[in-house]
């Protein structure tokens, strides 16, 4: 029993972690709709490849398409597929790619900037292969959009990492906190099990995908509505009892057991919900192999007795 109830403990938390970090998402996500980041890296990308000739790469008919009504106020697209950019680089710089001969002519034609210097290395690399050259710029976009992918992951997961911590503050969501109230408490411990349980048949809306601001806040509230329904302990109350995890402590030490347990919440979001998602439904699996034990055993003693 006491195993079960350990078990039934990380599964609460695991299901708060899991919403808490779906909010966090639609919060970072409206962040990212605001302030269109990836845009931004992925310019920066672009001007690093390009240099000058990128203000002329964005104009061209093949990558102004992508442009949303939005980027036409300033922003940049926030992908362009390889393709895409090998066309419009190809074009953008005459290149003929009829054979390797006419290739190397309208090489070394262009002007001595870093896309030609770029090229001209593709070019020997090819072995005056049409084939490889293009192959060799399509591998070239691709290697500078990893780096600004990992550029633009790491800044996001700090962006995500500092709204996780905000939304762990105000929901007054402590790790520490919330697993001696599901210890203590059966009937909360088994109705968010229960409730998690219902929750793992369906995984939740995808992560990363660009969202309004609008679609962000409506995920939000949806999470929100999803983590009231559970009927938890969170919240900040000014007049609660000394012994009610809501009330705002005033010592030194639970003020630090407090901090702390904020920052374990928070340090858990950062994780995604995706993560939290795959790791409920493993402990689910484990629950599933250790409950039907537990009947037969209520009835032998039932028997005994």
């Amino acid at each position: 029993m006491l195993g079960s109830a350990i078990l039934d403990v990380a599964i609460g938390l695991i299901f708060v972690y899991l919403l808490l970090s779906l909010i966090c998402s639609s919060c970072a996500e409206g962040i990212e709709s605001i302030f269109k980041q990836r845009a931004k890296f992925l310019e920066a990308g672009i001007q690093r490849m390009l240099g000058d000739l990128a203000g002329r790469f964005f104009g061209h008919a093949l990558i102004e398409p992508l442009f949303s009504e939005q980027d036409q106020k300033g922003h940049k697209p926030a992908y362009i597929a390889t393709a895409e950019f090998t066309a419009a680089l190809g074009d953008l710089c005459r290149l003929d790619f009829t054979d390797a001969l006419n290739l190397k002519k309208s090489i070394d034609a262009l002007a001595d900037t870093k896309v030609k210097r770029a090229l001209t290395a593709l070019y020997g690399a090819a072995a005056a292969d049409v084939e490889a050259f293009r192959r060799g710029m399509a591998t070239w976009f691709d290697h500078v959009m990893s780096g600004v992918g990992a550029w633009y992951k790491r800044r996001a997961q700090f962006v995500i990492f500092l709204v996780g911590l905000g939304i762990a503050v105000l929901a007054n969501a402590d790790t520490i906190s919330l697993a001696r109230s599901f210890s203590r408490d059966k009937a909360l411990r088994e109705a968010i099990v229960q409730a998690a349980t219902e929750y793992a048949k369906a995984p939740p809306a995808p992560e990363g995908k660009p969202q309004s601001p609008a679609d962000a806040l409506a995920r939000a509230k949806a999470n929100v509505a999803e983590l009231d329904k559970l009927g938890l302990p969170l919240g900040w109350h000014l007049h609660a009892a000394a012994d009610d995890i809501r009330a705002i402590p005033s010592d030194a030490g639970p003020i630090l057991l407090k901090l702390f347990g904020v920052l374990l919440t928070a340090l858990a979001i950062s994780l995604g919900a995706p993560f939290w998602f795959d790791l409920l439904n493993k402990f689910m699996v484990v629950r599933s192999t250790i409950k039907p034990d537990e009947k037969p055993r209520k009835e032998t003693a039932r028997m005994a007795g």
